[in-house]
């Protein structure tokens, strides 16, 4: 358990501010890390050895101001509720296309429809931004002094908002190209599509823009070669190893955007760069 977080505390309007970050969250992580290493093949040339690696994190917000309503804290599309995970995502729930008149239709809480935006009033909460479940997979191969070896990491289990297709979705948004997406907008009636009309006002506050976060990337894959010590040392050394390694090399994920990973603090994606790509190489000598 954390005390003291800051948090944002809500305030009398009067003042112009609705809220004022504050030190008094409490939250609490709890889960479990599992490890297994494996050595799959050991001979005189060669070896082969795993690390697995998985990761369950249960995040709950315990206790916020006394003057908290029980709704929690609402800022942009997130929510912060005793009893919830940080980085609660809190949308109002799309329900497609009315195919006879090109507008959107919204889920209410109780279940039923409305073509009426309500935004006060339809707010459900759907899952966090911040990944419970993560880990990685590491693979190391040794031959005759040639090493590879291969990081995979992983997450699931979130949903991320994107941002970066709320602004190439709108019509009306003209700072952004379009995206093609938008060519299945309903033009007539009985037009099935998840795009509304271009007439219609756009609402981002919904699930439409709402994600599965998981991933899997390529972390990290290096290969080295170490000069034999017999040959390193004819030539005055006790060591020679030339290495070349990528990372971040591939990313495999159903994320309509850069990249479903999101930075320290769980931002919306369409505010950071994504992970770049980057290829090095060396030679570490030992005297």
């Amino acid at each position: 358990e954390t005390n003291n977080l800051f948090f944002a505390n809500q305030l009398s309007r009067t003042t112009g501010f609705a809220t004022q970050t504050t030190n008094i969250g409490r939250i609490r992580n709890q889960g479990f890390e599992f490890t297994l290493s494996t050595e799959n093949v050991k001979s005189k040339n060669f070896s082969w050895n795993t690390t697995i690696n998985f990761t369950v994190n249960r995040n709950k917000v315990l206790a916020l101001a006394p003057t908290t309503l029980p709704t929690g804290v609402v800022a942009g599309i997130g929510l912060t509720k005793v009893g919830s995970p940080l980085f609660t995502n809190y949308l109002v729930k799309s329900g497609g296309v009315n195919p006879a008149n090109g507008n959107a239709i919204y889920i209410k809480p109780d279940g039923t429809s409305t073509e009426v935006y309500n935004d006060a009033t339809d707010r459900q909460q759907f899952g966090t931004r911040v990944a419970p479940y993560f880990g990685g997979v590491t693979n190391k191969f040794n031959y005759r002094g040639i090493e590879l070896s291969a990081l995979l990491t992983y997450s699931f289990g979130n949903f991320v908002y994107n941002n970066d297709r709320v602004n190439v979705e709108d019509p009306s948004y003209f700072y952004d190209n379009l995206s093609t997406d938008v060519s299945r907008e309903w033009r007539k009636p009985g037009d099935i599509t998840d795009i509304p009309r271009a007439t219609q006002l756009m609402r981002t506050n919904v699930t439409r823009f709402l994600e599965d976060g998981s991933f899997v990337r390529l972390r990290n894959v290096q290969i080295a070669y170490n000069l034999p010590s017999s040959v390193a040392k004819s030539i005055k050394l006790n060591s020679l190893r030339f290495f070349i390694m990528g990372e971040n090399l591939l990313v495999s994920s159903k994320f309509k955007a850069w990249d479903p990973e999101l930075g320290t603090g769980g931002v919306l994606t369409g505010a950071q760069y994504p992970a770049l790509r980057t290829v090095t190489g060396g030679v570490t000598i030992g005297f």
